[in-house]
């Protein structure tokens, strides 16, 4: 099936099972590319956010929207052998989501980044993430990026170059960060000028916020996440957390402190006596 160019703002796509919740403003076009008849898929020039993900990872901008995505597209496939998204090249995207199970190498990814100069927010899994990413990552004007853990095999930053993301305002982790992780220091030194900072606070906790705050001195908006690997996401206490300590924290620095799938009952209000929070959530 192909739609005119002439409809849904001059936007062609050959396409099965196409779903467009949206005709005056497209916020999702869906479709499942099938291997035994591969269709070309299109995806308009003009498009400045976009949002790739894998139909098999439940991951929604619908529901959790991190950069507020306006016009983005949302696509599922079933089989990446006739199209990779990373292979695309759009010369106005400035905000992309690449949560994807592909074969998509660490270069790859280094030249879709390159050919994206505009980027401003980025999602993306981490062990797409090498020392050369970080070079042309600091070379950007990112204001925000999210970052998806995966297990898998352990990164390699090598030697790290420190780089500086002096742009950068907002860094966010989605997921529980490994226990020993040493690129995950390393990766957070390069952080300069957070405003706002999302991140587990299971597993080595102190010293991954002491990084930041050691190099983010005017971070304003912290959320504290349980980064279960659990999708269900239960609201309990885990056990990594009794040596949590969040008076170790200079929160009076702070205006904003959230709390994400931690239990009402861990959070203590006397930790907040002194505390000149315009807001606790």
């Amino acid at each position: 099936m192909a739609l005119p160019y002439e409809t849904l703002n001059q936007i062609a796509v050959n396409c099965t099972n196409l779903k467009i919740f949206t005709l005056e403003c497209i916020r999702v076009i869906q479709w499942t590319n099938s291997p035994e008849d591969p269709q070309l898929t299109l995806i308009p020039q003009s498009v400045t956010n976009l949002n790739l993900i894998n139909c098999m990872k439940m991951i929604s901008p619908l529901n959790e929207d991190p950069y507020n995505w306006e016009n983005h597209i949302l696509a599922r496939f079933s089989s990446f052998e006739a199209f990779n998204p990373i292979n695309l090249t759009l010369p106005s995207l400035t905000k992309v989501q690449l949560i994807l199970n592909l074969t998509c190498s660490k270069s790859k990814f280094n030249e879709f980044i390159l050919r994206h100069p505009k980027l401003e927010g980025l999602f993306v899994w981490f062990n797409y993430i090498n020392q050369e990413t970080i070079k042309i990552l600091s070379q950007l004007s990112l204001k925000s990026l999210k970052v998806s853990m995966a297990s898998g095999e352990n990164l390699e930053f090598e030697s790290i170059v420190p780089r500086s993301f002096s742009t950068i305002k907002s860094l966010e982790f989605t997921e529980l960060i490994p226990e020993s992780n040493q690129d995950i220091c390393k990766f957070l030194t390069c952080f300069k000028n957070l405003r706002k900072l999302t991140i587990d606070c299971t597993i080595q906790f102190n010293d991954h916020i002491n990084l930041i705050l050691s190099n983010s001195p005017k971070l304003q908006e912290l959320t504290l996440l349980n980064g279960r690997s659990d999708p269900t996401r239960s609201y309990c206490i885990p056990k990594s957390m009794k040596n949590f300590n969040l008076m170790d924290l200079p929160i009076n620095n702070l205006i904003l402190i959230k709390f994400k799938y931690i239990h009402p009952s861990y959070i203590k209000a006397e930790l907040f006596e002194n505390c000149t929070l315009a807001r606790i959530l």
